[in-house]
């Protein structure tokens, strides 16, 4: 039986998989080169079976379609004590504030926002970003405030 504490928790990961199940059913197909074009600054990404980085699972549309907007779902492994899922964990990983992170992008970004099921408000939060090119082409970049187990970004394309 879980306590009321876990009781609240499942339910409010529950309610944004419902709130967020289009985004999170995108494809993934053809977004696994798309992991590789999320960057933090000062923290590695990569490795769903790995600790002391952020995972990173992207999702588009299908093969062959252009996309109205693209997920990035943030894990955070870091500060765990192993990298597998399955194994029972003291404590969470350790919460992580004020990421700079800079996406990859083929086409012109409207607009980012940021969704997570670890805060009671499982609204979208709008994310100011700046859209820039360089030597590697074009790019998005923003500050996402805070990550503690999960956070979905959306790109949503012109």
């Amino acid at each position: 039986m879980m306590n009321e504490a876990a009781q609240a928790v499942m339910k409010r990961y529950y309610d944004f998989l419902v709130r967020y199940e289009e985004l999170l059913s995108l494809d993934t197909t053809d977004a696994a080169a798309r992991t590789d074009a999320l960057a933090i600054d000062g923290v590695e990404t990569g490795g769903l079976r790995s600790r002391d980085r952020v995972a990173v699972i992207a999702r588009r549309g299908a093969a062959g379609r252009e996309p109205a907007a693209e997920t990035f779902s943030l894990v955070n492994l870091m500060g765990l004590s192993t990298g597998r899922w399955e194994t029972a964990l003291a404590g969470g990983p350790t919460p992580l504030h004020d990421l700079a992170v800079r996406i990859a992008v083929e086409r012109p970004v409207a607009r980012v926002w940021e969704a997570s099921p670890d805060r009671d408000d499982l609204a979208a939060q709008p994310l100011d970003f700046a859209a820039g090119e360089d030597e590697g082409g074009a790019f998005v970049a923003f500050t996402l405030p805070r990550l503690d187990y999960w956070s979905m970004i959306v790109l949503e394309y012109e």
